[in-house]
């Protein structure tokens, strides 16, 4: 079982966005919402657990423009 999970988000290479969840609950949760500029690159990166296997997960991306 999963013990914790870590999101975070980069634009041009700088941390904008962290969310994590230490629920002791199995499902596990983290939502990260940051705005990238035209032109800019961004990464985001997820950290599942620690020690601990999780397996493969779900991991979704949504974009927008405005």
């Amino acid at each position: 079982m999963c013990k914790y999970i870590r999101l975070q988000g980069y634009v041009g290479g700088t941390l904008i966005s962290v969310n994590a969840s230490n629920n002791p609950a199995y499902g596990k949760t983290a939502f990260i919402s940051f705005a990238v500029p035209a032109g800019t690159s961004y990464q985001i990166t997820s950290y599942p657990t620690e020690n601990t296997s999780c397996g493969a997960g779900v991991f979704s991306v949504f974009g927008y423009q405005t």
